[in-house]
């Protein structure tokens, strides 16, 4: 199935082990794609792991970019490189997933001292 068409499945059975290692947060951060042209987008969740961006342009899955992730008050941007782990449909809309090359532990400490989301339940 092309990574375009592939459906979004929300965890509905709580007897199904999330496959998630690391809490979300629900957030409206500004990410901007470190290109030539800056191309700038919208997380609306974020873990240690990764980010999700609804109305992203898409990528191929497995593609490596390179972002800054501005925390709103949380301290300095976060600047890292990611993955693209899914591309396509979700309960948000189009949008992709982006797994961080390296998990940024400390993560959930910047968001619970600064003012940008909450946790996700």
């Amino acid at each position: 199935m092309s990574p375009l068409k592939r459906p979004f499945f929300a965890r509905t059975n709580p007897n199904l082990r999330d496959r998630r290692r690391f809490r979300r947060w629900n957030v409206n951060l500004p990410v901007r794609e470190l290109r030539p042209e800056q191309h700038l987008m919208r997380a609306t969740s974020i873990s240690a792991g990764g980010l999700f961006c609804p109305d992203a342009q898409p990528r191929a899955e497995g593609s490596g970019l390179l972002l800054e992730i501005d925390l709103l008050g949380a301290g300095q941007p976060l600047l890292v490189t990611a993955r693209v782990a899914h591309c396509g449909t979700s309960a948000e809309g189009f949008g992709l997933g982006l797994a961080f090359d390296q998990p940024q532990r400390d993560l959930s400490d910047r968001l619970r001292a600064g003012p940008t989301g909450r946790q996700a339940p």
